[in-house]
């Protein structure tokens, strides 16, 4: 019975865990002042975000992400496309998936400039392949590319309690968990 109480206990405070990651995030971090200013990085194999091709709903317009380093790439305009939607109680959050009958959902905070993908349906392995794919997509760059935005690709307890609360990562990105398919 004390097992069974002890495993319950773990399992909601790796939940809270994740709910208070997902809420600092989304809600609470502020950006951070540059002290110089952000250089346009191109890697290696970012073809497609300079094709000028206009596809899933995209505007053919580009825009600028700032990445980890502070440097900031060039995607297609994800913000404004006809498939993203702007959340109405929180200015300058939007769904990018619209809705999360794929088995994940992803949005992205303007004032954190910050990605959320959560990971919402089994086996979360295949979930993380799909948002991946779709990212590549609606944004238009290389996986190096992708790799060096701020984000956080996670689950809930609910979905799979064993990966809760961890930074996943992009299957391809370093340090990334792996996951069963």
């Amino acid at each position: 019975m004390h097992i069974k109480l002890a495993g319950w206990i773990a399992i909601l405070f790796l939940g809270a865990i994740l709910v208070g990651t997902l809420w600092y995030f989304l809600f609470l971090q502020k950006p951070q002042p540059r002290s110089q200013p952000a250089t346009t990085v191109t890697l290696p194999g970012s073809g497609p975000a300079f094709s000028g091709s206009a596809s899933g709903g995209q505007t053919g317009q580009k825009m600028s992400v700032p990445t980890q380093t502070g440097a900031t790439i060039v995607t297609n305009d994800f913000v404004h496309n006809t498939m993203t939607l702007p959340d109405p109680s929180n200015a300058g959050n939007y769904y990018l998936t619209g809705t999360s009958t794929q088995g994940f959902s992803i949005g992205y905070r303007t004032p954190a400039q910050f990605f959320t993908i959560a990971l919402e349906r089994e086996p979360i392995g295949q979930m993380r392949i799909a948002a991946e794919n779709f990212l590549l997509s609606t944004l238009g760059v290389s996986q190096s590319q992708l790799c060096s935005l701020n984000y956080y690709i996670g689950t809930d307890v609910h979905t799979n309690s064993f990966y809760a609360g961890r930074n996943l990562g992009f299957s391809f990105c370093p340090g990334a968990v792996p996951l069963p398919q």
